[in-house]
């Protein structure tokens, strides 16, 4: 027999005959205190929510009753006059997001015809419901046509975008219909005022006089009489202040539900209380039965120490091999035990495990190495990449008439971003580029792409014609099938005129002293390194004194917010450069990047870069 079967035997069982022969008898004792406790607190906890409603209701009934007096005595007020109108109605009434004053049809015509204010996550929106349907077919609307006040039964209101109720009030003067004022109560947020305190599983309904929902907490039953999931019929129909026990309903479990009216719209509220949570009171009687158990546990003890002596010899072996493996002794075995049981077994998978651990400890020892090895290399990638990127400081300090600075910050060991600048004679080129991917691969291609635009360039070539030649050398012997996306910018030092060239890439922004920051323009071809007989256009234009030009990475414009749902995107970095547009180009480059990182909560998956070049003004005062 195993340990298991043996201590089912000689322990749980017994255990649990005792135990639940005496919460049997303390429950059916209890039963009938908790059912009448019950009774006291929920008729009262039911009649405090059912006026808290009332009063909520009345007052959006009182509110609309007043807003009609006011427009029957100003004839005035019509027009766009009406919308402040509305929106201090919603504002009055917490429950209460849409209100529309409808005019009835007739020789005068009104603009807006059908004036509509509706508040969703706390924003207020207005339409004119004329252009979007005929609403004098509308319930809410000919409910007060005929001259009386009423609520209408729930509907999905179009507009609004959910289920809702109305209270239309009809605005009469000399006795003719002018127009209905209506005000609309969204279900979801009545159906949380219908919580009853202290029961926390307490279904909560209202119920029309028809015998059917208003509010429900699956909406799927709103409209549908009150029998279509088993309830009871005619329920608007109970006894106001009464408790009635039902076995199956709701949800198939007996419930205590109480009733209470809604005088101000004649709805009926319905609180169905578990009688599970009801008796709650019964948990209190465990503190005796735990005392009995105590009792029978002196009993079954004397049964478990027989047992119990016989295999703790066996357990403390186990727990000293144990105590060796946990010390560091990996060698640590426990000699078989002659046990056909589980303790036995534990014995022998033990034995295994520890074989098992042991060479688990060394293999990852091994990769650890290897992998040690694999970073030191990349280190070494990184650095030799790094060296390869300009990083002179200040970058032209022959040429105080441009103030020219460039960040990258890499993903990787290895990045796939990269930047460079050259002077040659009177022009100075900017080159800022992005590479598909990181890691190794990409810095290959980006080291090839720096060599070839270097290379090529020739200040009394064209531009286009440059970026030609370098695409088509990108695009042999490319298995990988990697993109190089970038922008080249040729200054002329002497006028502050550019050209430039754009390879797929960002819009560049172009920026002043005067805080205005705007994008330069969309891509002038394809990119790099894909089509070899591509094309490109390019762009000319000349920078104020002042003026700069600023070229990123979609690394800080696709950088995610912690939450993984939004990007940071150009909108945001152009407002943030206009908060710093007259800072010189290295506070520009440092603000762009540490806004990506700020918005992504700290190192983001991408490469970031950013360059900016600044015509200055010191230089032409100078010159």
């Amino acid at each position: 027999m195993s340990l298991r079967t043996k201590l089912l035997v000689l322990v749980v069982i017994p255990l649990v005959m005792v135990f639940s022969a005496l919460a049997l008898w303390q429950y059916q004792s209890m039963r009938s205190v908790a059912i009448a406790r019950a009774k006291e607190h929920a008729l009262l906890l039911t009649q405090g929510t059912a006026r808290d409603i009332e009063a909520q209701l009345a007052k959006a009934v009182h509110v609309t009753h007043t807003a009609a007096a006011a427009l029957e005595a100003a004839p005035e007020l019509t027009g766009t006059r009406v919308w402040p109108l509305l929106e201090q109605l919603i504002q009055r009434v917490p429950l209460v997001e849409g209100a529309s004053i409808a005019y009835a049809p007739g020789d005068e015509v009104h603009s807006p015809a059908a004036p509509y204010v509706w508040k969703k996550d706390g924003e207020m929106y207005r339409k004119d419901l004329n252009e979007s349907y005929d609403y004098t077919d509308r319930t809410w609307y000919t409910i007060a046509s005929d001259g009386t006040a009423g609520w209408t039964k729930p509907y999905d209101g179009p507009v609004y975008g959910g289920l809702l109720v109305s209270y239309s009030v009809p605005i009469i003067r000399d006795d003719s219909l002018v127009a209905v004022i209506s005000i609309d109560v969204p279900l979801s947020p009545l159906q949380k005022l219908l919580a009853v305190g202290e029961f926390t599983k307490t279904a909560a309904f209202l119920v029309g006089r028809d015998d059917s929902f208003i509010s429900h907490p699956d909406e799927s039953f709103i409209m549908q009489p009150s029998t279509i999931g088993g309830g009871p019929i005619l329920l608007a129909d109970a006894d106001p202040g009464t408790l009635k026990q039902y076995p199956n309903w709701p949800n198939n479990e007996p419930h205590i539900v109480a009733f209470e009216p809604i005088p101000t719209t004649d709805w009926m509220f319905a609180a169905a209380m578990s009688e599970d949570e009801v008796l709650g009171p019964v948990h209190q009687q465990l503190v005796i039965n735990v005392a009995l158990l105590v009792l029978a546990g002196i009993v079954i003890a004397g049964l478990v120490l027989g047992m119990g002596l016989r295999i703790t010899g066996d357990v403390r072996t186990l727990a000293a091999g144990v105590t060796e493996v946990s010390s560091g002794n990996l060698e640590a075995k426990v000699a078989p035990m002659r046990r056909r049981d589980e303790l036995g077994r534990l014995v022998d998978d033990f034995n295994a495990m520890t074989t098992r651990l042991r060479e688990t400890v060394q293999r990852v020892a091994d990769e650890q190495v290897a992998r040690m090895a694999i970073e030191q290399e990349l280190d070494v990638a990184r650095e030799i990449q790094a060296e390869m990127l300009p990083h002179e400081y200040p970058m032209l300090p022959d040429h105080p008439e441009v103030d020219l600075h460039a960040i990258n910050v890499a993903a990787r060991h290895v990045a796939g971003d990269f930047y460079d600048y050259w002077v040659r004679g009177d022009m100075l080129t900017v080159v800022l580029a992005d590479v598909s991917g990181s890691g190794m691969p990409a810095a290959l291609v980006m080291v090839r792409a720096m060599t070839l635009l270097r290379q090529f360039d020739d200040p009394s070539g064209r531009l286009v014609d440059i970026v030609a030649e370098t695409n088509r050398e990108l695009c042999n012997d490319n298995d990988r099938q990697l993109f190089v996306t970038g922008i080249i910018v040729r200054y002329r030092l002497s006028t502050g005129c550019y050209e430039l060239v754009s390879a797929g890439h960002l819009p560049a922004f172009l920026g002043g002293a005067g805080c205005v920051v705007q994008f330069e323009g969309d891509s002038t071809g394809p990119l790099l390194g894909v089509i070899p007989d591509a094309e490109w256009n390019s762009r000319t234009g000349e920078l104020p004194v002042g003026g700069w030009i600023a070229l990123y990475t979609d690394g800080i414009t696709e950088a995610r917010n912690q939450a993984g749902d939004e990007m940071f995107g150009e909108n945001r970095l152009a407002e943030g450069l206009a908060a710093n547009a007259a800072g010189a180009s290295e506070l520009l480059c440092q603000h762009g990047i540490s806004l990506a990182e700020a918005w992504h909560g700290g190192r983001v998956d991408d490469d970031l870069s950013m360059v900016v070049l600044r015509r200055t003004s010191e230089a032409v005062a100078e010159s």
